[in-house]
């Protein structure tokens, strides 16, 4: 791989780090919102809403993740 190819990948790969940090940032905010619910609202809507936001920034972040791990692979060969 040429320098020019290798310094874009390495670029991206940095944004995709800070895209992964604000991730974790929002998914700690929405864990912690999620955690405080009161029992006696956990069967309503705001809820569930939380739940999949939760799962859906969980999965979010983990994908973010493979990408920053793929990009590495091809920068160590």
């Amino acid at each position: 791989m040429n320098k020019p190819r290798k310094q874009k990948i390495e670029k991206i790969q940095s944004q995709l780090e800070t895209l992964r940090d604000e991730l974790q940032e929002v998914l700690s905010e929405e864990q912690d919102y999620f955690d405080s619910i009161p029992e006696n609202l956990q069967a309503g809507e705001r809820y569930e809403a939380s739940e999949e936001a939760v799962s859906a920034i969980e999965e979010s972040a983990e994908s973010v993740e493979s990408a920053i791990g793929a990009l590495q692979d091809i920068l160590d060969r």
